[in-house]
């Protein structure tokens, strides 16, 4: 991995699992951490299994923190777009700018027949998984980083990295295929859609990874 030193990255979902991995590689790296997650073992979802917890989101911060990385963290569900926006509005106000963003955070309901999937459970995979990527971009748009002296058509330009947690499995058995989205932002901002790999495990031996 490139040198990230004075970097920042944003991950949502990064109490345990896939999104702790990317944190703990990012620092690292050299990169600063501001890491999200809802952070309720409880939320009403009805997966059937829990959801990242308060005490593994602290464990998180304390293993960016044991590798000499500055991290901010927040409770946040990626659906409340104000939430998120005011937890990224914190953390780039606590470490100074925002460079990477992973939106991680998402839900794996059980292998269910689309005849007996209910329309709540489809709902809840289409406002986490979905929306809730999309709320993660809005959120980091308006803070793009120093100029780069990287390609594009500004002063200012926006590098943003996304991982899709429904690519996790894929990924793993290194079936997956390189997405790159280059979109024109605002004044020259760039914003990039690109999973990558990795060969992070995965939380709870589910096959994708959790809020």
């Amino acid at each position: 991995m490139a040198d990230l030193t004075g970097k920042v990255a944003f991950i949502t979902g990064a109490a345990r699992g896939q999104g702790r991995a990317h944190a703990v590689e990012l620092a690292k790296a050299g990169a600063d951490i501001i890491a999200v997650d809802v952070a309720d073992a409880n939320a009403a979802f009805g997966l059937g299994y829990p959801l990242g917890t308060a005490e593994e989101l602290a464990d998180t911060a304390k293993a960016v923190e044991a590798l000499d990385r500055r991290v901010v963290t927040a409770e946040v569900d990626v659906r409340n777009a104000d939430a998120l926006t005011d937890a990224l509005q914190r953390g780039v106000s606590e470490l100074g700018r925002l460079d990477i963003v992973i939106a991680n955070a998402g839900i794996a309901p059980g292998p269910t027949p689309i005849q007996d999937t209910t329309l709540e459970s489809w709902s809840q995979v289409l406002d986490v998984n979905l929306t809730g990527v999309f709320n993660t971009c809005k959120a980091a748009i308006p803070h793009p980083p120093p100029n780069r002296g990287r390609r594009g058509h500004g002063p200012d330009q926006l590098d943003r990295r996304l991982l899709h947690p429904r690519r996790a499995r894929a990924l793993q058995r290194g079936q997956g295929r390189r997405l790159r989205i280059d979109e024109d932002v605002g004044e020259g901002a760039r914003t990039r859609l690109d999973p990558g790999e990795h060969g992070a495990p995965l939380a709870g031996g589910h096959s994708d990874d959790h809020e």
